[in-house]
């Protein structure tokens, strides 16, 4: 599920010049987008003192984000952004109005909540560029979008976490050679610091989004080493911190060389 962080939506505020705000949901406890609008007309009592209907702030901005990624590592970006757009979407747009009766003497907040939505709102296209940087080929994005804001703000949240995650986990040395960051690798098999009588094997790296650095995917492995069936059970998070290498799989490495 993908939420916007606080920081995010302010940040997005400041630069759209939007009226936005986050405000933590009582449900999620995330916060969502609060569009704090300008006063509506009065109730019409005549009419039948219906509240008016609120209709969203339909501002629809083009957008324009620029960044490159190692050449080898496009086809990686690629995929994950895919999988990223195709989530759901936690983070909801509440509007707020202050409305007025028709004789001025009491107000009260109408508002209305809906949800961000990919679909027909929003529309982008994708240039790509080789070049050249520090004798290390890249691929240049240049990423126009277009849409609602919120469909905006998410869109390039989600091409941040993209970045962010390439970045913390491949590097280059001095060579140019590209390098591991990460301590372990997908395969490997760790323990934790304070039982190392258990093992579990790595499946995938995760992207921290409090600590912006790299946690694990794990899962128990179960296992005899004369069987021929290793069996996992439940998947869960870790931290590098949390983990070191198991007894078995450096064994193994000794034996291996």
């Amino acid at each position: 599920m993908k939420y916007l962080t606080d920081s995010e939506i302010m940040k997005w505020a400041k630069e759209l010049k939007l009226p936005i705000y986050p405000r933590y949901s009582n449900i999620t406890g995330q916060p969502d987008i609060l569009i704090s609008d300008i006063k509506i007309s009065p109730i019409d009592y005549h009419n039948g003192g219906q509240v008016p209907e609120i209709k969203d702030i339909n501002k629809s901005i083009t957008y324009k984000f620029t960044f490159s990624v190692s050449k080898n590592r496009v086809d990686t970006f690629n995929k994950i952004l895919k999988k990223k757009l195709s989530g759901d979407i936690g983070t909801k747009i509440i509007i707020e109005r202050d409305t007025e009766r028709y004789d001025n003497t009491s107000m009260s907040k109408v508002q209305k909540s809906q949800d961000i939505i990919f679909n027909e709102l929003g529309t982008n296209s994708v240039e790509k560029e080789d070049h050249v940087i520090f004798n290390r080929e890249f691929t240049r994005f240049t990423y126009t979008l277009y849409g609602h804001f919120s469909y905006i703000m998410i869109y390039v949240s989600y091409i941040e976490e993209v970045i962010n995650y390439i970045a913390s986990i491949w590097g280059y040395n001095d060579e140019g050679e590209e390098i591991l960051l990460t301590k372990y690798s997908i395969g490997d098999i760790v323990s934790p610091i304070d039982d190392r009588s258990l093992d579990y094997l790595i499946l995938d790296y995760v992207l921290n989004e409090q600590t912006n650095k790299i946690d694990y995917m794990v899962s128990d492995m179960i296992f005899d080493k004369s069987s021929s069936v290793i069996r996992y059970n439940s998947v869960f998070k870790v931290n590098e911190k949390s983990i070191t290498w198991s007894r078995n799989s450096r064994i193994d490495d000794i034996l291996n060389e």
